[in-house]
């Protein structure tokens, strides 16, 4: 999959998840990958996929787009710490799910057999990760509540 494949279908994908939440425009566009700064609280998303072909997707963002998308819902969210890392579990997770699906359908054979794992929330200040699949897709994507930063790492198994 090539660099543009990724920012379209993620583009894509972002867009349909949050419409249905916020009908007004959400200004969703690609920004530099480097955005986030390591002395902020970080939330990522992680699913790991394993089979023919295995990698993982990390989803992050920072407490402020966090505090921004949780404060355009229409519902009332608490600010305790558990709620807002459940909420942001439930709704980054969901979305995480669904990009998971489409990157999977271009990054895998019809054949190929893979297993995905249910999301985890990780987060953290100064978070780094060392993931050693030789392929990576990444993409930063900013909306009017902040930015998101998408990386897929990816092997096939018979590249060994």
């Amino acid at each position: 999959m090539t660099q543009s494949e990724f920012q379209e279908n993620v583009m894509k994908t972002i867009q349909n998840f949050l419409s249905p939440l916020f009908p007004e425009n959400i200004d969703l566009h690609v920004i530099s990958e480097e955005y986030i700064l390591d002395k902020e609280l970080i939330y990522a998303i992680f699913i790991s996929f394993i089979g023919d072909v295995e990698g993982v997707l990390l989803l992050r963002t920072n407490d402020d787009t966090v505090q921004k998308f949780t404060n355009n819902l229409a519902i009332p969210v608490s600010t305790a710490d558990t709620d807002k890392e459940e909420l942001v579990k439930g709704y980054f997770g969901e979305l995480a799910n669904i990009l998971m699906g489409k990157i999977l359908h271009k990054i895998k054979d019809k054949t190929d057999k893979v297993d995905v794992t249910t999301p985890s929330l990780i987060s953290g200040m100064a978070m780094s990760f060392q993931i050693p699949f030789k392929n990576k897709c990444s993409s930063g994507f900013s909306t009017r509540f902040g930015d998101f930063h998408l990386i897929v790492y990816y092997k096939r198994n018979s590249d060994q």
